[in-house]
């Protein structure tokens, strides 16, 4: 059984994080010591912008299914965000749809964080 996305109770801006069964998945999984290997950001209705190996994109949530094992979980601020700041977010990861995906970025952002540790 595969599970989908409850848009209901989500919110222009809140972050998606997800994990899959794939190689990569399991590599990033096991390096960052984390269940979470994807993120993604929900920009209006039934839509996200993430990046995978293939770029910046824009989907559909209900194109979106995850297997029953694997983890799903919705960030929002603690605060209410205000609409600019919202609207700010949303312009610029707009802005990138389309843009390559960086493996050298992310392996920065992954090294940082070990760092920090």
């Amino acid at each position: 059984m595969k599970k989908r996305l409850n848009i209901d109770v989500m919110q222009v801006g809140d972050i998606i994080l997800t994990t899959a069964e794939h190689f990569i998945s399991k590599g990033i999984r096991k390096v960052t010591k984390s269940d979470i290997s994807h993120a993604m950001i929900y920009v209006d209705s039934h839509s996200i912008i993430d990046s995978t190996n293939e770029g910046v994109a824009a989907k559909n949530t209900q194109r979106l299914f995850y297997e029953e094992k694997c983890a799903v979980h919705i960030l929002r601020m603690k605060r209410d965000m205000t609409a600019s700041e919202i609207e700010m977010i949303i312009k610029f990861a707009r802005s990138k749809v389309g843009t390559r995906y960086s493996t050298k970025e992310a392996l920065k952002t992954i090294y940082s964080q070990q760092k920090k540790t």
